[in-house]
């Protein structure tokens, strides 16, 4: 059965390549007019901004619905609210992940005049090259070049659920805002990190790999759990030191300044304070040099961890071989993000099962776009 919707999708989006090619609709859009108004003034948007002005074009203003911004610069331009807009004259890309949310209050703000006069094109943050390699045109070719790895998650996978799920996000990052063709991204309704099955547990030794600023550490607060021990991972200094700062009030949360690796190392890095701070290959991209390790190493002498999450921003799979004693000696419940990269899909759940036979494999999806696709393990 999967065998035959998969290859229904490759067949339908090669024939319609014009109609599901994000690049090519971008680009369009993007060549067609001179002014722009962006629609979110946070790191989207300066992605956004930026590229436009290699193009030489104008950005007109900003506009951002939170409240506390309005009147204010950003990247030497205004911000406005929607509140004091009472017509758009120019043409408006939305640069954030919340574009379904947006796209919706500006139909029915504007009604007609928004359908009818001017064009909107979807943009996630990381976009504003065009040339990222899951956009819908790059995956429809890396899904039919990789069908068969594809089909044995069907297989992989524990329940009905997660099969759906999964096949909903295969789909869906083909045809990606296309909307008639297919709706926003599947979006389960549990917080990302508290899995009904996989998800932290009194007495658990939790690994927080991306802890951003301690946000699941407050959720874990929040929810009452009483945990054993937390070490939180983050090596972007902006990051880190909020983290510090907002965990500092809890017991036995244990902050590290390390990224997670294969192996010990220095390697370069993008940090930006946001989510989205990333280990680069390019030493020119790079503002910060970050020390890395692997939770073997790590854990060398302590306890062992029993709830191990990562959302590293691609560097999961390498994080993973890092681990792998870990994993496969003592088994720990697993939440790995899995959408960085289009392989991780499939390469992350073949290598779990191939070191843990006992592991059940379950998937979440947590946004309305490509991101937050979660795989779950548990023996």
């Amino acid at each position: 059965m999967w065998k035959e919707k998969l290859e229904e999708i490759v067949k339908f989006g090669e024939s319609h390549l014009e109609l599901i090619s994000y690049e090519i609709n971008s680009k369009n859009f993007i060549n067609k007019y001179d002014n722009f108004i962006i629609f979110g003034a946070s790191a989207g948007g300066a992605e956004i901004k930026e590229f436009l002005d290699k193009l030489g074009k104008k950005v007109e203003y900003f506009v951002d619905n939170d409240i506390n911004k309005k009147g204010k610069e950003f990247l030497g331009k205004i911000i406005k609210h929607p509140s004091e807009i009472l017509f758009f004259d120019n043409k408006v890309i939305i640069a954030s992940v919340w574009w379904t949310d947006i796209k919706k209050q500006l139909e029915e703000r504007f009604g007609l005049l928004y359908k009818l006069d001017f064009d909107v094109s979807y943009f996630m943050h990381n976009l504003s090259t065009m040339e990222i390699e899951n956009t819908q045109e790059r995956f429809l070719s890396h899904l039919k070049l990789n069908l068969n790895n594809y089909l044995q998650i069907f297989d992989l996978l524990e329940d009905d659920a997660s099969r759906v799920l999964y096949f909903r996000v295969l789909k869906g990052r083909v045809f990606y805002g296309k909307n008639l063709i297919w709706p926003p991204m599947p979006k389960v309704e549990y917080n990302q990190y508290f899995h009904p099955k996989v998800k932290p547990e009194d007495n658990d030794i939790i690994v927080d790999a991306g802890a951003y600023i301690g946000d699941t550490i407050e959720e874990i607060i929040k929810q009452n759990i009483n945990y054993k021990k937390i070490y939180a991972f983050e090596p972007d200094n902006q990051n880190y030191s909020k983290l510090i700062e907002n965990t500092k009030k809890y017991d036995n949360i244990f902050c590290n300044k390390f990224g997670l690796w294969k192996q010990s190392d220095k390697l370069h890095f993008i940090a930006d304070g946001t989510r989205g701070s990333t280990i680069t290959d390019s030493f020119n991209e790079a503002n910060q040099t970050i020390d890395v390790i692997s939770l073997d190493e790590f854990f060398k002498d302590k306890e062992k961890p029993t709830l191990i999450k990562m959302d590293i921003e691609g560097a999961e799979l390498e994080a993973l071989y890092g681990t792998k004693e870990i994993i496969t000696k003592y088994k720990p419940k697993l939440q790995i993000c899995i959408y960085h990269k289009p392989e991780h899909l499939w390469k992350i759940p073949i290598l779990l099962k191939d070191w843990v036979k006992e592991y059940k494999l379950y998937i979440g999806h947590h946004r309305f776009d490509f991101g937050d696709t979660v795989l779950y393990a548990k023996v």
